[in-house]
């Protein structure tokens, strides 16, 4: 695996890192406020999702490797819509039952 290769699953593994705990996604809100918020944390996931799909798959690992950092990143950015969905229909369903 080349250097440049090494680099760019490094840069996508810390943009997945960051983005996977929720402190990340707390500091997005709190900075930017909803809106811009979920919007730079999707678009931060799909450029860590990207990233990744420049790297050169030469051998087994560096391919399991990509496709990790790919698909984690991807499921990563659904996580703000969840969060409005859960709350605006989800939530108030829940109350009304109990």
């Amino acid at each position: 695996m080349s250097f440049m290769s090494k680099s760019l699953l490094l840069i996508s593994l810390i943009i997945l890192f960051f983005n996977a705990f929720p402190s990340g996604y707390i500091i997005y809100q709190i900075q930017l406020g909803d809106l811009y918020g979920n919007i730079l944390f999707i678009f931060s996931c799909l450029l860590g999702a990207v990233i990744a799909s420049f790297v050169e798959e030469g051998d087994k690992h560096t391919r399991f490797y990509s496709l990790f950092c790919m698909i984690s990143n991807i499921i990563v950015a659904f996580y703000p819509l969840y969060m409005v969905f859960s709350s605006k229909h989800i939530s108030p369903y829940l109350m009304k039952l109990l």
